[in-house]
């Protein structure tokens, strides 16, 4: 169903009037522009999120793509802006093309879910709405170990892998830990993309799960990086805190967020997420 914000319309409205020499703007023509309007806020918008890739051993690596900051929220704002009421969307235009609903969840509390589904190809995408696009968003899931020679078979080198190289080329499977915003300034989602060397070899046709977080926007949350236990030492917790931010740790998310969720407290909210896929498919058993 097609839906659009007072001030979308108001936009819409007053652009065409102008244009329109004192005659009447038809429906249907308000209806294209605000779609045209809505898919060009969504195409400009960027959800600041930093992507921090942990191995097993330890290793770090902070992924490229991190926006600025947004404005702190304003004073007296409550957690959560009003409920969302939809549910995700059927389709959903990614840069991979159109792509198909194979799973949707819905949340009404911050807390931790696990996303559980079944996806039928590599080409699959994440898409998160929340209530309050500043709200935070914490995911963990595990990368798959490539090995050379597997990589080679994909015409690809070892130095493509997402995931750390051991001695001996085998890559280390480890931990994936992203924390962002639902949203950008312009934009109230959050959309995560999958491809052959991110999904890995074990990924079609079996069961995959993310851990999912939500934090209310008024709080800072930042990852439990090496050097921060040097800075903050007094700071045990869980949840432990280091300069005003509640910190996630990289090693064992699940604890430290699920700790936090317990510090924090219930907050009112709604968030939707919809997993997609690049072909039609029936969607998996939750």
């Amino acid at each position: 169903m097609t839906d659009f914000s007072e001030d979308d319309l108001r936009e819409v409205l007053a652009d065409r009037s102008s244009r329109a020499d004192g005659w009447s703007v038809p429906v249907d023509v308000i209806v294209r522009e605000g779609e045209r309007l809505r898919r060009r806020r969504r195409l400009a918008a960027g959800a600041a999120f930093v992507a921090v890739t942990v191995s097993v051993g330890g290793a770090v690596t902070v992924a490229r793509g991190v926006t600025a900051p947004l404005p702190s929220p304003a004073a007296g704002r409550p957690a959560f802006a009003p409920a969302l009421d939809a549910e995700p969307p059927d389709r959903w235009v990614s840069k991979a093309g159109v792509m198909s609903l194979i799973h949707g969840e819905r949340g009404t509390l911050p807390g931790g879910r696990d996303v559980v589904f079944v996806p039928t190809s590599t080409n699959t995408t994440m898409v998160m709405h929340c209530s309050d696009p500043r709200a935070w968003v914490v995911t963990a899931t595990t990368r798959y170990a490539w090995t050379e020679e597997e990589l080679r078979a994909l015409g690809r080198s070892a130095a493509e892998s997402p995931a750390p190289r051991e001695r001996g080329g085998k890559t280390r499977e480890g931990a994936s830990l992203e924390i962002g915003r639902c949203g950008g300034p312009q934009s109230d989602y959050v959309e995560w993309q999958y491809d052959t060397l991110s999904a890995g070899l074990d990924w079609t046709g079996r069961r995959q799960s993310v851990k999912v977080w939500i934090f209310p926007s008024g709080v800072s949350i930042r990852a439990d990086e090496p050097g921060l236990r040097g800075k903050c030492p007094g700071s045990d917790g869980p949840p432990r805190t280091c300069d005003g931010s509640y910190l996630i740790d990289i090693g064992s998310p699940e604890r430290s967020a699920d700790s936090l969720v317990d510090a924090l407290g219930p907050a009112a909210g709604t968030w939707t997420l919809g997993v997609y896929e690049g072909r039609t498919s029936a969607r998996s058993a939750g």
